[in-house]
């Protein structure tokens, strides 16, 4: 069992740019009856029947990012085997963050941390405007089939400072393990 994927920017630039459809297509031989497209994005799934005329299914990425394409075929008894790869987008990873949280224990936006894809590890600092270290977290992936990212628990905002601003600073490696990554910004603190 196997697929394979392509994308115009893909054929001729080696890169596959975020939001571009890129087609998948299960070039799978055993006999199955249905397939399941898992993208690697927490989508819902795909699932095709074995009835559908074409092998090929279109899907497109909003963000840049490294996805875990999972392509599972079953039988008609049920049972499944899977297949998977991994589909860099873009420049293969994404670190997303707010600009502003409220810790006030409603459940809602109540941690400061940055969502990822495509790192295997990440040291995330928090400094007060005048770059005093506030907090800071390391973690890694020892799982790097689980490219969705690495989890940081986060800044929880206790015994903050009161000032106009916080500076943040992820540094991260990539999930080849040579090149690093880094990213920088402001965001402010609502109570």
């Amino acid at each position: 069992m196997s697929f394979n994927f392509s994308s115009a920017s893909l054929e001729t630039t080696e890169v596959i740019l975020a939001r571009e459809e890129i087609t998948f297509e299960n070039t799978s031989t055993n006999p199955y009856i249905r397939s399941e497209w898992i993208f690697g994005d927490f989508s819902p799934p795909l699932v095709i029947s074995n009835l559908a005329t074409s092998s090929r299914v279109r899907y497109a990425y909003p963000v840049s990012g490294a996805y875990n394409v999972t392509l599972r075929i079953y039988n008609e008894a049920g049972c499944f085997k899977e297949t998977n790869q991994i589909v860099s987008v873009g420049r293969g990873y994404s670190i997303l963050l707010p600009n502003v949280f409220s810790p006030n224990n409603d459940s809602i936006n109540d941690l400061f941390r940055p969502i990822t894809t495509g790192l295997s590890k990440i040291t995330f600092s928090v400094y007060d405007n005048l770059g005093n270290l506030i907090y800071t977290e390391i973690a890694a992936e020892a799982d790097l089939d689980n490219i969705q990212g690495v989890k940081i628990n986060g800044w929880d905002g206790v015994n903050a400072p009161i000032v106009p601003y916080f500076i943040y600073t992820v540094e991260g490696l990539l999930l080849d393990g040579v090149t690093k990554v880094e990213d920088t910004g402001t965001f402010i603190l609502l109570k």
